[in-house]
C-alpha cells in the first residue's frame, strides 16, 4: 500500500468514522453510565449549533493529534 492511500484510508475509517460516531452518540444519547460522559453530555447538551461544530472540531484535532503520535511511534 502506498504511504497517500494509507493517510486516505486512516482518515477516513479512524479520523472520520470516529468523528461521525462520536458526534451521533452525543447528538443522541440522554443518559450515561460512564462517568466521563456523564461530565460532557450535560455541558453538550446546552451548546448552540455552532459551539456544537466548534466542540467538534476540536475533537477532531485531537483525533488527528493521536493518531500522528501513534504513526510517529511505529514509524
Amino acid at each position: 500500500m502506498k504511504p497517500d492511500e494509507l493517510v486516505k484510508l486512516l482518515n477516513k475509517h479512524v479520523i472520520e468514522g470516529n468523528l461521525e460516531l462520536y458526534k451521533k452518540l452525543l447528538n443522541t444519547t440522554t443518559e450515561a453510565t460512564n462517568p466521563v460522559w456523564r461530565g460532557i453530555l450535560p455541558i453538550y447538551i446546552y451548546l448552540s449549533k455552532e459551539e456544537k461544530e466548534v466542540f467538534l472540531k476540536f475533537f477532531k484535532i485531537v483525533e488527528i493529534n493521536i493518531l500522528s503520535h501513534v504513526l510517529g511511534i511505529l514509524d
